[in-house]
């Protein structure tokens, strides 16, 4: 997986990937992830259609970008599902 829109954090000496943005069932999943010298750490941003947003901590230690990203996108997906159910039984 090629890098896009990387922003490294100087103060921290961390790097970030901000992969493009997932739409799904309306909400909008940025996964991030975060390299350290001994894994890669997956984190997920949800946007909801009302404009709330719901972040994650570190989802897990991983050893590729890949598993980094997929990680991210299907734990945004759950959390997006867990939402949508809560507003179908309220």
């Amino acid at each position: 997986m090629k890098r896009a829109n990387t922003v490294a954090v100087d103060a921290q000496r961390r790097d970030i990937m901000h992969v493009p943005r997932v739409d799904f069932i309306g909400a909008g999943i940025v996964p991030l992830i975060e390299w350290r010298t001994s894994a890669l750490l997956s984190m997920a941003i949800v946007t909801y259609p009302s404009g709330e947003e719901c972040g994650s901590g570190a989802l897990g230690s991983f050893a590729t970008e890949a598993d980094a990203y997929q990680y991210g996108v299907e734990y945004g997906k759950a959390e997006a599902k867990r939402r949508l159910l809560m507003t179908l039984i309220e």
